[in-house]
């Protein structure tokens, strides 16, 4: 867990093996020979969207998306669900908190205690305090792994209930640090102490995630817009407008109209519970979902008489031409 920039991408990069480099302005970046396991990118602008993860040993790292998201609403409703998703389906999970050594200590540590807060709120009424389960990396260090722990603590007011999670990480040494390179050289030491922390820290089973913390409830109009967009295209893919009706043959209109009046509600309302958008959305915006779901089966209605009207007409026409047909063929035959 941690703010864009914090660098979350890299150190996965860094803990899963990949080859790294130091660039010109003395930053860690994948080695152009190497495959990212994660996306690499400078400066605060966040480039995780889908969350990826690696297995490294019996530990499976997902780099979740920042808090401060800086691509706006649609990526922070994604980043919202995918959260949940991920969190609520595991087993148990660790949180691995991930901070640049200026978000702690700059400004008195508050982007820090952001994430902090943040996260507390991500997981409400949590039956085990969040620290047990937690660890710390910071990265971008300039100090040795010994005197992390005294400079943070002389940068912080650690008697604030709010950083209570990072006294008890200092004081249980529940922390790893991924420094800077010194003359381009990238610290391999770091990861087997960092490697070291996650497998020894606690594990909790967290059955519920509040994801307004990542995305603001005064979205909900946003997701329905996406909910009746969805059902639109769900809708429109069983059914036939009135030109491509016209084309069909009698046989065609009489099985399309059995099957509107037969399976056509059934059928959309199958497409709609395995939709990967609304399978997505809905852990997040379930009042939102049956509302739209109660407004799509007077819709199907709508459609449905629409339609059966459309081919019955057609239908009909096409009778009266039949019978025009053969009364002229009996016509010709009595001549």
């Amino acid at each position: 867990m941690g703010n864009t920039g914090a660098g979350k991408s890299t150190l996965i990069n860094y803990l899963s093996g990949k080859r790294l480099k130091v660039n010109t302005f003395n930053d860690i970046v994948l080695d152009s020979t190497e495959q990212s396991t994660m996306a690499i990118r400078g400066g605060n602008n966040s480039e995780t969207f889908l969350p990826s993860y690696v297995q490294v040993g019996n530990l499976v790292l997902y780099d979740l998306p920042g808090f401060m998201d800086t691509r706006g609403t649609a990526r922070s409703l994604v980043n919202a669900c995918f959260i949940k998703n991920i969190i609520e389906n595991a087993n148990s999970i660790k949180l691995v908190f991930v901070a640049g050594i200026d978000q702690i200590t700059g400004d008195r540590g508050e982007s820090f205690k952001t994430l902090l807060s943040n996260t507390k709120k991500l997981i409400p009424n949590c039956n085990k305090p969040l620290e047990t389960f937690s660890s710390l990396v910071v990265t971008k260090s300039y100090l040795n792994r010994a005197a992390l722990p005294q400079f943070i603590k002389s940068k912080i007011d650690l008697s604030s209930r709010e950083f209570e999670i990072l006294e008890y990480l200092l004081e249980g040494q529940i922390v790893g640090q991924m420094a800077r390179p010194e003359n381009s050289v990238i610290d391999d030491q770091d990861r087997i102490k960092i490697l070291s922390v996650i497998l020894n820290m606690g594990r909790h089973k967290i059955d519920h995630i509040d994801t307004s913390v990542i995305y603001s409830t005064n979205q909900d109009l946003e997701i329905a817009k996406l909910y009746e967009a969805e059902i639109d295209e769900i809708i429109g893919n069983y059914l036939i407008n009135s030109n491509e009706v016209s084309f069909l043959s009698k046989w065609d209109l009489e099985e399309k109209r059995d099957f509107i009046i037969n399976q056509f509600e059934s059928k959309v309302l199958s497409s709609l519970e395995t939709s990967p958008l609304i399978t997505l959305l809905r852990p997040i915006s379930e009042h939102l979902y049956q509302f739209s779901r109660n407004e799509l089966k007077q819709k199907l209605v709508d459609r449905r008489e629409l339609l059966l009207s459309q081919i019955s007409m057609i239908i009909k026409e096409r009778e009266r031409e039949e019978q025009e047909t053969l009364r002229i063929q009996a016509e010709e035959e009595l001549k």
